[in-house]
């Protein structure tokens, strides 16, 4: 799986480019949506709960504290950007690479 089109390193860490499907059974890393890493969150869309799983699902996939996980664009949108931050960009992309599930349904 190429991952340059959904991440980008920067001085802080690791920019995440992801599309967005809240309300899924299950958190996962499911696959590339138009360029973005398409991540499946267990949690609604409603009073940013969406958003809070989404920042505790990325930091829980690269062992991180929830702190380093920090969403920095798409507050109400499909289309987000995070910030992982790191000193270790590689290891958070295995990490990633890792949980990438191109089989899982989102339906």
């Amino acid at each position: 799986m190429q991952h340059s089109n959904w991440s980008q390193v920067t001085p802080e860490g690791v920019l995440l480019h992801l599309w967005i499907k809240s309300g899924a059974k299950h958190s996962a890393i499911a696959g590339e949506h138009g360029g973005r890493l398409k991540v499946a969150v267990g949690a609604p869309a409603i009073d940013s709960r969406a958003n809070q799983c989404l920042v505790h699902f990325i930091a829980d996939v690269c062992g991180l504290a929830k702190s380093q996980v920090v969403l920095v664009s798409g507050l109400k949108s499909k289309q987000k950007t995070v910030l992982v931050c790191t000193e270790q960009p590689m290891a958070i992309l295995s990490a990633i690479q890792a949980r990438f599930s191109p089989t899982l349904t989102l339906e």
